[in-house]
């Protein structure tokens, strides 16, 4: 009988554990879904392309592929 009461709360803890998250994964940064292969890293850290890193008058210093 015991047996049975601890094996409900078990998988009861476990169904409880497996099906909630932590905070940590909800506020994640989607802007590099945005990125395109060509655009270019710039020295301020923004990705753009590159006429847009010139004009804002950043440099350029990688290539995204």
């Amino acid at each position: 009988m015991k047996t049975r009461i601890f094996t409900k709360l078990f998988y009861a803890l476990l169904a409880t554990m497996l099906l909630t998250s932590c905070d940590e994964h909800f506020e994640e940064d989607f802007s590099w879904h945005s990125w395109m292969p060509g655009m270019v890293y710039s020295t301020n850290g923004d990705v753009t392309t590159y006429e847009k890193c010139i004009e804002n008058g950043n440099t350029p210093e990688a290539v995204l592929f």
